[in-house]
């Protein structure tokens, strides 16, 4: 004869509560890495922007040479309105190709203002630049590489998973008190005298889980009707 296991309503909310809590993991770490990501992005490029600007006012006022003595971590280049190189703090300018087909300094040349991002081969990093049009009819560039998304993610992996694996046994032990907190009050009922008032209500009998509304429905229904005195023909 077949043998049915049967199971227990505590260990099948606690297995319902793992895939839960795994998901809701996911979301939380997915939300806070994109959008502290994009935070530190839109970071990044102001502060490019801003060294741009100030760059831009000293070569205005004192031409490019001044650059020279400007110390930065950040690349500076000078591009004439042909795209020639004319100062790169990186690389000997006479050795770069022309920079007038790049979208930075055309629009740089365009408006006056340009900004462009372009991936790495490898999707690790990614260079960030922002062009200014100067006075003398050049282009000042800045730029800086910055880690993409993807890096990041694979820099955290360890940090994140530690993180996670923590949350996920606070996520459990919160989960198995909770399903024992709902079996508890089942597990106490005494079946040959049930107490109405500490069951559940579903799972009172279809007969009583709406007794006392019914009550109350008779209760009212019982209640003699007050009569309405109508007066007689010598009533003033």
């Amino acid at each position: 004869m077949k043998t049915t296991k049967r199971k227990r309503l505590a260990q099948q909310i606690f297995q319902y509560s793992i895939p839960t809590a795994l998901l809701i993991l996911v979301i939380v770490f997915s939300s806070v890495l994109v959008i502290t990501y994009r935070q530190y992005s839109q970071e990044f490029r102001a502060g490019l922007s801003r060294e741009a600007q100030e760059l831009k006012s000293l070569a205005d006022a004192d031409g490019i040479d001044v650059l020279k003595q400007f110390k930065t971590s950040n690349r500076l280049t000078v591009v004439a309105a042909d795209g020639t190189v004319r100062y790169d703090n990186y690389a000997d300018a006479d050795s770069l190709e022309n920079h007038k087909e790049r979208e930075e300094i055309r629009e740089a040349l365009e408006t006056g203002y340009g900004s462009s991002v372009r991936n790495s081969s490898t999707l690790k990093t990614r260079t960030v630049n922002e062009a200014v049009l100067l006075k003398n009819g050049m282009v000042l560039r800045v730029s800086d590489t910055q880690s993409t998304l993807l890096s990041l993610l694979y820099k955290t992996a360890l940090p994140a998973i530690g993180v996670g694996l923590l949350a996920m046994v606070a996520m459990l032990a919160l989960s198995f008190l909770m399903a024992k907190a709902i079996v508890q009050p089942i597990n106490q009922i005494d079946l040959e005298h049930p107490d109405p008032d500490h069951v559940y209500e579903e799972l009172s009998p279809p007969g009583h889980q709406n007794q006392k509304p019914e009550r109350a429905d008779r209760t009212a229904d019982r209640r003699p009707a007050k009569r309405t005195r109508v007066p007689g023909p010598d009533a003033p």
